[in-house]
């Protein structure tokens, strides 16, 4: 059988690439970002390179941040992502695009209690959204090893959204932990 922190590290591995993907299918319309994900790591990194010259030209430039949030999830480096998500809001990103992808650049560094801190659903936001942050945050529960409090919030944002990349993933991380085997392939 396989270790379950072992595939729960590969499904928290797994759901930042999803949402990395869902991001960019969402930006398809901003050039640099739908060419990126047809690059390879090289071109990923001659693209970061220019959209921070661009940066230093205009370091308030929302848009510009966002698009190296992306590519530096793309290449795994979850902490510049991070970093940039948040200079991204400080010039004025939407919370709503920002949060659910700041969490995914969270999730890789193991930082649970800050998700919870920093991360939650918002009323004036889309269901779509506020699922994704549930599937977050029941991500991160399951990370502090809160399995029932990472069952309730991963309802809650099945009840928002049933088909939400980050509760897909975080219902599998639930199965796994209890060792549901026939549930995780139903919903794999």
């Amino acid at each position: 059988m396989l270790d379950a922190a072992r595939v729960f590290q590969h499904l928290r591995v797994l759901l930042v690439l999803l949402c990395v993907l869902f991001a960019v299918a969402h930006a398809e319309d901003r050039k640099k970002v739908a060419s990126s994900s047809r690059h390879t790591t090289s071109d990923l990194s001659s693209q970061i390179s220019d959209l921070k010259d661009e940066l230093i030209e205009n370091p308030e430039n929302a848009e510009a941040r966002y698009n190296l949030v992306v590519l530096n999830l793309q290449l795994g480096s979850a902490i510049a992502a991070e970093k940039e998500f948040r200079r991204a809001q400080q010039y004025g990103l939407s919370s709503q695009l920002v949060l659910p992808l700041l969490g995914e650049a969270m999730l890789p560094q193991q930082k649970y209690l800050q998700v919870l801190d920093d991360i939650s659903v918002d009323a004036t936001y889309p269901k779509s959204i506020n699922a994704q942050i549930l599937g977050i945050r029941g991500q991160a529960e399951l990370g502090l090893n809160e399995l029932l409090s990472a069952e309730e919030t991963l309802q809650a944002g099945a009840a928002a959204d049933p088909d939400a990349r980050a509760v897909l993933l975080g219902r599998l991380g639930v199965y796994q932990e209890k060792k549901d085997y026939e549930a995780f392939k139903t919903t794999m």
